[in-house]
């Protein structure tokens, strides 16, 4: 996944893309993206490149969805949204100065090929670090979130 920000005057463009890996067998599916708003953004004047995208006002979020990307194949989502009236004009003209849209991605597939995965056991606010006993089990499939700031 990749994202770039862009600021033109009082206009805020996103440009979201998601590819998947060509070496994987099986599709992605039920694929949903979730973008934070900052607040200086109106998100009621969001408009969008593709079909499907829904604005929450509660969550000051923008959520998207697809039901399947095949493997090699890239989806590509453009958001433009208006400033608040307050937004220094003058502002947007260093990367300082662009606005933050953390991502969230997640979706499913079966025996995909994944990379940079961590995983961390244990609890990172305490002092000691303690051992958690586990044990792995292999699974054909699986649920993947990507969060992006």
């Amino acid at each position: 996944m990749q994202s770039k920000v862009k600021v033109a005057g009082q206009l805020c463009r996103v440009a979201i893309k998601i590819r998947s890996n060509p070496a994987n067998k099986h599709d992605l599916s039920n694929v949903a993206i979730m973008m934070a708003v900052p607040p200086d953004l109106d998100g009621e004047t969001v408009k969008m490149s593709k079909r499907g995208g829904v604005w929450d006002k509660m969550k000051r979020a923008i959520s998207w969805s697809v039901q399947r990307i095949k493997p090699g194949e890239t989806k590509e989502l453009q958001i433009q949204l208006h400033f608040d009236s307050d937004w220094n004009e003058g502002a947007g003209e260093s990367k300082n100065d662009v606005p933050i849209f953390p991502v969230l991605l997640r979706f499913e597939t079966k025996n995909a090929l994944l990379s940079s995965v961590d995983i961390e056991l244990g609890d990172p606010s305490g002092d000691d670090f303690v051992f958690e006993e586990y044990t792995m089990k292999l699974t054909k499939s699986f649920r993947v979130m990507h969060r992006k700031v």
